[in-house]
């Protein structure tokens, strides 16, 4: 069994290259496949439960 590394996932989620970098690194040994895209991140994203707690309205708005 392979794992399959998607290197636009990682900073989907608002992590830093750095971050991205470290998750590669670890999988590393593991990695039958890569999938490489582009993402910009968007430093106004709040996950829910992350950081600034929203309504339950704001969570269900997106």
């Amino acid at each position: 069994m392979v794992c399959i590394y998607d290197g636009g996932n990682v900073p989907a989620q608002n992590k830093n290259r750095l971050q991205v970098h470290a998750e590669l690194v670890d999988m590393i040994d593991h990695i039958g496949w890569m999938h490489i895209k582009d993402y910009t991140i968007d430093p106004g994203l709040t996950w829910p439960g992350c950081g600034r707690r929203g309504t339950a309205e704001e969570l269900r708005a997106g």
